[in-house]
């Protein structure tokens, strides 16, 4: 269920353990970007990190993919590593935990 309706990324499930899924790029700034998200399952975090720093985070609650959010973030001049990660606890699994991520824009300034 892509946002745009026609391609995105999914975390892996966690399979009733604990679970870490990641996806990364490297963006030369100076840029904004923006992405949209999903967030599966209430206990369960998104966070993106510029070159290991978190400029975001958020928890559940429990969207079943219908709900999109957006969030943007700047990154200053130079070479950035951009990580997106999801962090499953490792209890409540139910087979649709996880995040998922469509239509990241960069708006180089």
């Amino acid at each position: 269920y892509p946002y745009d309706k026609t391609d995105g990324v999914k975390s892996s499930g966690a399979g009733g353990g604990v679970a870490d899924s990641w996806i990364q790029t490297t963006i030369t700034g100076p840029a904004t970007i923006s992405v949209r998200y999903a967030l599966y399952y209430p206990q369960s975090t998104f966070t993106i990190k510029v070159d290991n720093t978190v400029v975001f985070t958020k928890g559940g609650p429990q969207t079943n993919g219908k709900k999109w959010n957006q969030t943007s973030f700047s990154i200053s001049s130079g070479t950035h590593t951009i990580r997106f990660n999801y962090h499953h606890p490792g209890s409540g699994y139910d087979g649709r935990n996880g995040v998922r991520l469509d239509t990241m824009t960069v708006t180089y300034k």
